[in-house]
């Protein structure tokens, strides 16, 4: 084992030694992962998004303060934020869905469903880290 994969193992320990929140990322929400659409209850049913991961992870905001953005002649804010999960995760790719299952240090977290913008890609990454932005909040 190289000084370099020995300083990368060690430092991935210690990322996921911080991981105290947990997550589950899903497919992307399209037409083939929704169902069919019942008229008569004005719900889908049938299929599921594949889960692609649920695990620990670490969630916090990327800037404290959404960004005001134009969607068009719209504009909306834009609240993004950073989920760290293990490097090994491989899986996540953007347009996916996450779900804040867990968060020990901060509850009103939990709920919130992120959408992923960018997978951090790095021949020396120590934890996976997506970018994501706020879906939909949870409700209160």
């Amino acid at each position: 084992m190289t000084a370099f994969t020995q300083a990368a193992t060690f430092f991935a320990a210690r990322w996921a030694e911080q991981m105290v929140d947990t997550v589950t990322i899903r497919e992307a929400n399209t037409a083939a992962t929704r169902g069919t659409f019942s008229e008569l209850t004005g719900e889908y049913t049938g299929a599921t998004p594949t889960t692609i991961y649920t695990g620990p992870a670490q969630v916090h905001p990327m800037n404290r303060q959404a960004s005001a953005v134009a969607l068009g002649e719209e504009r909306a804010n834009l609240q993004t934020f950073a989920v760290r999960i293990p490097v090994a995760e491989t899986g996540p790719k953007v347009g996916h869905e996450i779900t804040v299952d867990a968060c020990p240090g901060d509850a009103a977290l939990v709920g919130l469903v992120l959408e992923v913008a960018a997978v951090d890609l790095s021949t020396h990454a120590t934890r996976r880290e997506l970018v994501a932005v706020l879906k939909q909040a949870r409700s209160l």
